[in-house]
């Protein structure tokens, strides 16, 4: 079934043959995943259920790409008619959106800028997920922080605007259908857009996927979600489901989901209103009685402080000495950590994300080059301490008294699909580069 008029076929092949034409790097900065109609068909249906009463309504999707969830809407309305808006900045993709929605008022154009606000019964859409590029953020950063007001203070993320734009053009009442990156409920730079969401809209579904079955043709384990609400109330209660491979859980007509209620949520993550991923309702009571019994890792009344490193490898980096050059100039190893030579301060190895792996603090050796084309190499033996950088001794000395004999050094990954691993040990009081996350022991 497609919209009056269109070519269901010839729709397809075309949104198919865009996809795979488009070169990557043009593909992600455009975004241009289209939504399988397995996918956008059952969000489209259950965003609209309610509001299903036989009277018109006003559909939008800001970044409608080829069309496929304003198809959807209009395939899951049984009783209303739907008069259907759909801009996007690619004009490519809009023309194959027409041969679908012949109907629908389609057009190129920026659905962050364009469209009038509070004129929606629901927004359905699917927007790009990557950060802003460079160039677009510093000629139009300023306008979209005065645009939209709940971004963070970090790098501005297309998804996230197109979020807080989706709840800028629904009227009060209106329904929101959108596919968003798994950083939408964890990532504390989005905490103002989970904090808009839940104080002016009634929150229902965080449905969360990873893509084992590459619903899109991305990374497998990249996890993305569906989130369904109403703008106009309160969140009392979130049906949450994370974690889902397979489509046919969300196409169900009771998905397997836990009530995550609203006490639960600003218990667990006070500050920044994060959802932990759980399995079950077990899961979040186990939580609540851990929390109620423990003691926090970090915060005020956290059992660690924590700092991201000592050193910053780009700010930092005419304090550091290479390795190799120190030892061309006569240092030599201590077999502690320490490079001395007659006449001359004391150098510091210092230790580097690449450097530590899960209990051991001398995982891996420099081998060659610098940056990008750092290559590192198991040590010969375990006392081989073969650092990339060296950095005073004296200067790091100084400051030992606040410090303590010991810390916890914890690997910063860089890889967006990994954020629930951790790599740890336990470190002497050693410096650190800014990819090593370090925990002592908070002072009573």
């Amino acid at each position: 079934m497609i919209g009056a008029g269109g070519d269901e076929h010839a729709w397809q092949a075309a949104s198919d043959r865009h996809q795979r034409e488009l070169p990557h790097d043009r593909r992600k900065e455009r975004g241009a995943w289209f939504t399988p109609m397995a996918l956008a068909l059952p969000t489209a249906r259950r965003a609209l259920a309610p509001l299903d009463d036989g009277r018109a309504l006003r559909i939008c999707d800001p970044a409608v790409g080829g069309g496929s969830f304003l198809l959807a809407a209009q395939q899951a309305l049984r009783t209303s008619p739907a008069r259907c808006t759909g801009v996007d900045v690619d004009a490519a993709a809009v023309a194959i959106a027409r041969q679908a929605l012949p109907t629908a008022e389609l057009r190129c154009a920026d659905g962050l800028t364009t469209l009038e606000a509070e004129s929606y019964d629901a927004v359905l859409t699917n927007p790009p997920w990557e950060t802003m590029r460079a160039a677009d953020a510093a000629a139009r950063g300023p306008e979209l922080r005065r645009r939209f007001a709940h971004q963070g203070g970090s790098k501005l993320f297309t998804y996230r605007l197109f979020v807080e734009r989706a709840a800028q053009l629904l009227r009060p009442g209106g329904r929101l259908g959108m596919i968003v990156p798994a950083s939408l409920w964890f990532d504390h730079q989005a905490a103002a857009l989970r904090a808009l969401l839940l104080d002016t809209c009634s929150w229902q579904w965080l449905f969360g996927f990873e893509n084992r079955e590459r619903v899109f043709d991305i990374d497998s384990r990249y996890r993305f979600g569906v989130v369904i609400a109403t703008k106009g109330a309160r969140t009392e209660r979130v049906q949450v489901a994370f974690g889902r491979t397979s489509l046919d859980d969300w196409q169900r007509d009771d998905p397997p989901a836990t009530t995550y209620r609203r006490n639960e949520l600003s218990g667990l993550s006070p500050h920044a209103g994060t959802f932990v991923e759980v399995e079950s309702r077990r899961d979040l009571d186990v939580l609540a009685r851990m929390h109620a019994a423990g003691r926090p890792l970090l915060g005020e009344r956290g059992a660690f402080a924590w700092r991201q490193g000592d050193y910053n490898m780009t700010s930092d980096r005419a304090r550091f000495v290479p390795r190799d050059r120190a030892e061309a100039d006569g240092y030599r190893s201590d077999g502690r950590g320490v490079w001395r030579r007659d006449g001359h301060p004391d150098l510091l190895a210092l230790r580097q994300g690449a450097m530590i792996y899960d209990l051991d603090g001398n995982a891996a050796a420099h081998d060659r080059g610098v940056g990008h084309k750092t290559r590192w190499r198991a040590p010969a033996d375990p006392d081989e301490l073969r650092p990339l950088y060296l950095v005073a001794a004296d200067e790091w000395q100084r400051g030992a008294a606040e410090r303590g004999p010991a810390r916890i050094g914890l690997r910063a990954l860089l890889n967006a699909t990994n954020e629930r691993t951790a790599i740890a040990c336990l470190l002497p009081d050693v410096p650190c580069g800014n990819l090593l996350g370090v925990l002592r022991p908070a002072r009573e």
